[in-house]
């Protein structure tokens, strides 16, 4: 979802978070119905055929996405606030920073470049605006309303049993009436 988050344009990224859960729910009621139709011994080697081919598409997807231009801009910025401003650091800033750009005009190749650079110079005063501090566990702690509503969502699965209801579905579901006969 991050990643999602910081290269889709922010009129979509709604949509495209959600799709991405879409996609893992589906990917969930594709496998309880492989369970349904694949039944047998070896039932488990069909149900495992169909995500398989699917990961391994996604994988080398994944290789061909380039960085999010959010982190190489976070990274030009480390490297300039390094003590040393030795020629090399500031060489390696700007070759990420030129990577951002590229990046980004990848991903909004429908939109003018006069745009994709304004969202550059937007995303570097957001990052100005954090300090450009590297993570650490007491930044976390600052963000207490992220972080509590966090912690809330993960503590009211745990509470309504959404868990244990995907784990003991198959016998839920045997005894309404939908087992196999």
């Amino acid at each position: 979802p991050v990643y999602i988050s910081e290269v889709t344009p922010s009129r979509v990224r709604g949509l495209f978070v959600s799709l991405k859960e879409a996609f893992i729910v589906l990917g969930i009621m594709t496998g309880f119905a492989a369970a349904v139709v694949f039944v047998g011994p070896t039932a488990w080697r069909w149900i495992w055929s169909i995500p398989i081919p699917i990961a391994v598409i996604v994988l080398f997807g994944m290789l061909l996405l380039p960085p999010s231009p959010r982190w190489l801009l976070h990274r030009a910025q480390m490297k300039l606030m390094e003590r040393s401003r030795a020629q090399d650091v500031i060489v390696d800033a700007e070759i990420d920073t030129s990577r951002a750009m590229s990046a980004l005009i990848r991903f909004r190749s429908r939109s003018p470049r006069r745009l994709v650079e304004s969202e550059i110079r937007s995303i570097l005063v957001v990052l100005q605006e954090e300090g450009g501090r590297p993570f650490t566990w007491g930044s976390l702690c600052r963000a207490r309303k992220a972080l509590l509503a966090g912690l809330g969502l993960v503590l009211l699965q745990q509470i309504t049993g959404q868990p244990s209801v995907l784990y003991y579905q198959n016998d839920i579901l045997d005894q309404v009436g939908f087992g196999r006969h």
